[in-house]
């Protein structure tokens, strides 16, 4: 049996899960791991348990549970020391390791492995596309309950509502420099602002960002929404709302490109920044009926 690593934040932990979901659709019997959160903290750490009621089996389950409720038992110094060196030891007993040969390109060759586990990101459509149905199903969010959620939610559905998922925060760090696409002026912004005026009816932006001050210097918006309520072991609900807006445009962030994934509108329009990397294409993170503006 294969395995999936999960590890990341929310929108590269829903990429592995929907690996394994493609895996086992093709026949390649598979589970996931989550392992990995028992000795490493990525972002909000287990965020996949936490933004979504998935359906899992024995023992995963309580593993869920123990990563989600019981961080006290795991979450200190000699936990994470022990568990460090007997899982890589474990994982690499007991499997073969298949590592992503290179990221944003499919590999044909992941469907013909055997007791594997599986390390990376996975973020290529073609490797799930023919099962969104599914994957809609396992990703529907924990609905917040709370009173200004409820708002949001509502001005959401009734609006002709466009999200805009601004991401500054660590990607302004010098090491991404070489590697990501950082978004650092209004350019595309301004662009993606454009084009939707010339093309959607009376549109509300709903703001979601980890600069908001950035934003309100820089963008000059009218009828607008800022959303700056979520954080920590709240922040997938700015996924959940930007999947509920009819239209979207996405930084180039797994976070918002999911929620833009999700969104049912069969008439929706998203944006996109038409570079990922810095030297590097992303061919496989670029759905076809996207549209694609220069950053």
């Amino acid at each position: 049996m294969n395995r999936v690593l999960i590890y990341g934040g929310l929108g590269n932990q829903m990429f592995q899960y929907a690996l394994y979901k493609a895996l086992n659709e093709r026949g390649k019997k598979t589970r996931i791991s989550f392992l990995n959160f028992l000795y490493n903290y990525h972002h909000n750490g287990f965020d996949l348990g936490r933004a979504f009621q998935l359906e899992l089996p024995f023992p995963l389950n309580i593993l869920r549970y123990v990563l989600l409720n019981a961080d006290f038992l795991y979450r200190n110094k000699l936990a994470a020391w022990t568990f460090s060196r007997i899982i890589p030891l474990y994982q690499k007993y007991r499997y073969t390791t298949y590592i992503e040969k290179r990221e944003f390109e499919y590999d044909d060759s992941v469907f013909m492995q055997e007791s594997s586990l599986f390390i990376g990101i996975w973020q290529v459509e073609s490797y799930f596309r023919n099962i969104k149905s599914t994957l809609q199903k396992e990703f529907a969010f924990r609905e917040p309950t709370d009173e200004i959620s409820k708002t949001y939610i509502k001005a959401i559905k009734h609006s002709n509502s466009i999200s805009i998922h601004i991401r500054r925060g660590d990607f302004l760090a010098a090491k991404w420099n070489s590697t990501h696409a950082v978004i650092k002026d209004k350019t595309y912004y301004e662009n993606a602002l454009a084009y939707i005026e010339k093309n959607v009816d009376n549109p509300h932006y709903f703001i979601f960002s980890d600069d908001l001050n950035w934003v309100k210097e820089n963008l000059q918006l009218c009828n607008c929404t800022y959303i700056d309520k979520y954080r920590g072991n709240l922040s997938y609900i700015d996924m959940y709302l930007m999947s509920l807006c009819k239209h979207n445009i996405i930084a180039n962030s797994t976070f918002s490109w999911w929620a833009a994934w999700l969104n049912n509108n069969e008439e929706k329009i998203v944006i996109m920044p038409d570079r990922w990397l810095n030297g590097g294409c992303a061919l496989g993170i670029f759905p076809s009926k996207w549209i694609k503006l220069k950053v």
